[in-house]
């Protein structure tokens, strides 16, 4: 005894710490990196969300859709060739209705989103055709 502290309890604690230490830095992964933001050179992209708003006048689509461990509104812009389907068939914007499940190929440019391709997933009457 040294102190009023046995000899095991004195070498315990600082083994116990150094441990803890060592386990909470092998958990934890290290540091962390952030994934390298998309540019405007990224390639196409696909989301698959619900499709909240749209603009016949100005060609915008308004799109929740999950992003990570969140919901996030991304809007897009269509060009005058934008494939749009429903059900197996081409469709125009006036065909599509808010709370339609949609999947939307798209490239990220200077200006915004851009849409090339939009596929009806989920409408009122279920799911898509074939």
């Amino acid at each position: 005894m040294l102190h009023g502290v046995p000899m095991r309890r004195r070498v315990t604690l600082p083994a116990f710490a150094s441990t803890l230490a060592l386990l909470a830095s092998l958990a934890c992964g290290g540091s962390y990196k952030a994934a390298p933001a998309p540019g405007p050179d990224s390639g196409p992209k696909v989301v698959t969300g619900t499709c909240r708003d749209y603009d016949y006048a100005t060609r915008t689509l308004d799109l929740v859709a999950g992003v990570s461990f969140a919901l996030r509104m991304i809007a897009f812009k269509l060009h005058e060739n934008t494939e749009i389907s429903v059900r197996g068939r081409r469709a125009e914007l006036s065909e599509l209705q808010a709370n339609t499940v949609l999947r939307i190929e798209y490239r990220v440019t200077p200006q915004g989103n851009l849409a090339d391709k939009i596929t009806v997933v989920l409408d009122a009457r279920g799911m898509r055709g074939p």
